[in-house]
């Protein structure tokens, strides 16, 4: 069933915000001419799509890999409802849209374009999405004004914004109100998430909380069976300690290279995992760990089994959340260098002892949670993550400690199904 159309959007600030983004498309434009892999995606997102829905469907708009994910989560959930239901997967970026079109839940993918009205509703044009869904803080205005027009409920799930993201925000306070009068729904991931939407002029009455679609699996460590069989694949012995650095940027696998070493000479069987939040990279960091003499190996490799490696670069997408569950303690990226942090719920699901650095904006809200439940440690420097590597290997009650507060913290941000199910029925 169609939602209302409300056009609350003003029309001139919505002409201002297209023609900002001319001199943008302009240049990306000009960067297709030199940058092959800039080509290849410009492509993919201004040529017209197969989409040709006759009946009404459900949009479910991710930004990146995180959100596609979870877009495949409430795809899921909108089948069992809803088994004829049609849903089109849209996501911003390359790898969010491999993993939806992984899924076999989704009637149509595209990979969206810059959120130019007139390619966004060429693109969409053959489409008549009753429900357009957002995922997270990110804001589409042009998505949401076509949606609009074409009589869509707008929903968005996990509703979240930074403390920078709210200060921008405030700078624009008009503009971001009169859009946000645009979306029927919100459900918001805390109290305090609420409390921000609500400060930058979101009507009260449209949002609820629900908890982060990110952490919509139970939590759950895995079967020793299932550790096991794991752990051989990758030719990991029994006795083996396993550390996993996840989701790293640039400078941190050299900082964590640094601290392995030295573990290494108190523990001859230790074995550390990287992956990199950017597969790409996967090289230069082998290359890194090479230069500092460990046997190194990549998850590609066809005899990952045969080699007695050290240091193993995860070049895969994908992998990450298993790699956790097999280790005795977790770094996560993203967080040693000014990137905000990456998820640092993905070891604590598995009862994972987590590490992580001051820079953690992103995930400021876990992270104090996991403080508060002794899940996980803030490391302000390198010494101290080499020291907390090490209590955590050698004293098994401080790993049992830390581990039960990190189950701990994730049972409290589990997703709340039943309001996501409640939501789904009304559009149906």
């Amino acid at each position: 069933m169609p939602a209302s159309a409300r056009h609350n959007l003003s029309l001139n600030l919505f002409i201002l915000y297209n023609i900002i983004l001319i001199p943008i498309l302009i240049f990306i434009l000009i960067s297709t001419i030199f940058v092959k892999k800039m080509r290849a995606g410009f492509l993919m997102r201004i040529l017209p799509t197969t989409i040709n829905l006759d009946d009404e469907c459900v949009l479910i708009h991710s930004s990146s890999l995180g959100e596609a994910r979870m877009a495949t989560y409430l795809a899921d959930i909108i089948k069992k409802l809803s088994p004829t239901c049609s849903i089109i997967g849209s996501s911003f970026t390359i790898d969010g849209l491999n993993v939806i079109k992984e899924s076999s839940l989704f009637s149509h993918t595209m990979l969206y374009p810059l959120d130019f009205y007139p390619l966004v509703a060429y693109k969409l044009r053959r489409s008549r999405p009753h429900t357009i869904v957002l995922l997270e803080s990110d804001l589409w205005p042009s998505l949401i004004y076509w949606g609009k027009r074409k009589g869509a409920r707008i929903v968005i799930f996990s509703g979240r914004l930074t403390k920078k993201a709210v200060r921008l925000m405030g700078a624009f306070k008009m503009i971001v109100t009169q859009l946000y009068q645009n979306v029927d729904r919100i459900y918001a991931v805390n109290n305090e998430e609420r409390n921000r939407l609500i400060d930058i002029g979101v009507n009260r009455s449209i949002i609820e909380v629900s908890g982060s679609m990110k952490y919509i699996k139970e939590p759950k460590k895995p079967p020793k069976r299932d550790i096991k069989r794991l752990r051989g694949m990758l030719g990991i012995k029994e006795e083996d300690i396993v550390i996993t650095a996840g989701s790293t940027h640039s400078g941190e696998e050299e900082i964590i290279l640094g601290i392995f070493m030295n573990l290494k000479r108190t523990y001859k069987d230790i074995k550390l995992i990287i992956a990199p939040r950017y597969i790409e990279r996967s090289d230069e960091i082998k290359g890194f760990s090479q230069n500092s003499n460990f046997v190194t190996a990549k998850y590609s490799d066809n005899n990952i089994i045969r080699q007695d490696w050290d240091v193993m670069i995860v070049d895969r997408i994908g992998l990450l959340s298993d790699l956790y569950s097999i280790s005795r303690v977790a770094f996560v990226g993203g967080s040693f260098v000014n990137r905000g942090g990456q998820n640092i719920m993905e070891p604590a699901r598995y009862g994972v002892p987590v590490a992580f650095g001051p820079n953690i904006t992103n995930f400021r809200y876990e992270a104090d949670m996991l403080l508060s439940n002794n899940g996980g440690r803030m490391i302000r420097n390198t010494s101290e993550l080499g020291i907390f590597l090490k209590e955590i290997i050698d004293n098994d009650h401080l790993h049992k400690r830390y581990s039960e507060g990190a189950l701990k913290t994730y049972k409290s941000l589990v997703f709340n199904k039943s309001v996501i199910i409640n939501e789904i029925k009304e559009w149906l």
